[in-house]
């Protein structure tokens, strides 16, 4: 059972109902017989409802839903641009490690929740990087010669009021400059961490492939991919910060 199942089943509807009619009749027991009869027997009918709950509730993973290679390999080639390369990989890793023995190597069982978790993130993380780099597109480029002709201006002979139009007008333009870098950060940042995650998960892969030949997974294997593990799940948590998914 889970951590939780004995709040689950104790706060379950079914025990809820059962508490409820124990308090029916204990108050009809002692309002008409005077008797703590009625209370005896709800108190029964609540226990033995709570403990049935708890030893037979059924214990399940939540579904998440599983994005094969072959939906990855479409996405990414869908626009080919810098992301391309480090989808069409992270599809290739996923896939063979997602096909190694779940019987022999029982964490691959509670690592594929993370990584179908992550495989979900990648169409709106894709989505999200493609729709900054459109928007990007000249448009820094565009506010850089703004700026540059506004700086020749301010630097000639003109008049008070056009140097303050000229003024505002770079300040407005240095600030939507500054915005737009900051866009282009967190692109850069994006990719630099999709490298990481990758990295990561093909040292997982050629660890469990160096095993495979092994009748059980040494401690040292293990807790290297633990290891591993652990700064997967980490990036994945940090990617989606970074492109706020």
């Amino acid at each position: 059972m889970k951590n939780n199942s004995l709040f689950d089943s104790v706060f379950s509807l079914k025990t809820a109902l059962a508490f409820g009619a124990a308090v029916i009749a204990c108050a009809i027991s002692l309002g008409r017989y005077n008797s703590p009869i009625g209370a005896v027997i709800g108190g029964a009918v609540f226990l033995f409802t709570a403990t049935y709950s708890v030893l037979f509730s059924e214990d399940y993973e939540p579904q998440t839903k599983e994005v094969n290679y072959n939906d990855l390999h479409k996405l990414a080639y869908e626009s080919r641009d810098r992301l391309t390369p480090i989808i069409d990989k992270l599809g290739n890793v996923l896939n063979n490690i997602k096909s190694f023995d779940k019987g022999k190597y029982q964490f691959i069982t509670r690592f594929m929740y993370e990584i179908a978790s992550f495989e979900e993130l990648i169409p709106n993380l894709v989505m999200s990087y493609r729709k900054a780099t459109g928007f990007l597109r000249n448009r820094d480029a565009q506010a850089s010669t703004d700026i540059k002709s506004l700086e020749m201006k301010l630097s000639s002979g003109i008049s008070e009021i056009a140097r303050q139009t000229y003024e505002k007008a770079l300040s407005e333009k240095k600030q939507t400059l500054a915005e737009l870098q900051h866009i282009r950060n967190n692109l850069d940042d994006c990719e630099s961490k999709l490298y990481y995650i990758l990295s990561t998960l093909e040292k997982i892969e050629t660890i469990i492939y160096s095993d495979e030949l092994s009748d059980n997974m040494s401690d040292q294997v293990s807790n290297n991919i633990n290891q591993q593990l652990e700064i997967f799940s980490g990036s994945v948590k940090d990617i989606a910060k970074v492109m706020k998914l």
